[in-house]
């Protein structure tokens, strides 16, 4: 299990009492699994109130029991896999996204409402957001 890896090799933290009272939940925030996962600058690893805390608790059950199923979350996932998807006939401009800033400031977000993308089967094509 994933939990028992992480946990023996990145100190826990401060666990919080769930509010229904059942399971301990744990806020992983160290810069260091952030950096082993590829996400150093993560948005997750800001802290996050129980009601996000739970939504996202429940995305993660859907996602472990449908191992069948490819799901895209990072943003970079999102753009490699559409543009692989049309062949590159699909402008990036054309992705969802929001710019911000001007000139050499200019920076762009793909994808910018975080949703997590259902690919279907693992071979398929069809996509949908959650």
């Amino acid at each position: 299990m994933i939990f028992s890896r992480i946990s023996s090799s990145v100190a826990l933290p401060p666990c919080t009492d769930a509010p229904h009272g059942r399971a301990p939940l744990f806020h992983f925030h160290r810069r260091s699994l952030y950096d082993a996962i590829g996400e150093p600058d993560g948005r997750f690893r800001r802290p996050t109130p129980i009601a996000p805390a739970i939504e996202r608790m429940m995305i993660l059950d859907a996602v472990l029991s449908s191992r069948d199923i490819t799901w895209l979350s990072a943003t970079q996932e999102k753009v490699t896999h559409f543009t692989r998807l049309l062949h590159e006939r699909l402008d990036r401009d054309k992705l969802p996204h929001l710019t911000f800033g001007r000139g050499k400031a200019k920076a762009t977000r793909y994808f910018p409402d975080k949703l997590l993308l259902v690919c279907g089967p693992r071979r398929g094509r069809t996509c949908s957001r959650t």
